[in-house]
């Protein structure tokens, strides 16, 4: 069941993460290039890797 939860907040951080980051891009008038949105996305993973122990034992202690 922890799994689930977690597996549904990556998701639901991906999705707003990803959507925060094009609004970002957008506002900073930042090329639409495939490399820049890798870019961005690597930089959201690596936001969400660093706290997944944090997520996890919150899920867990709720």
């Amino acid at each position: 069941m922890h799994e689930c939860i977690f597996g549904m907040v990556f998701e639901k951080y991906i999705h707003d993460s990803g959507q925060y980051l094009t609004n970002k891009r957008i506002d900073e008038s930042q090329p639409n290039t495939v490399e820049n949105t890798m870019a961005l996305f690597d930089a959201g993973i690596e936001i969400f890797n660093d706290h997944v122990l944090d997520v996890k034992r919150q899920i867990y202690e709720n």
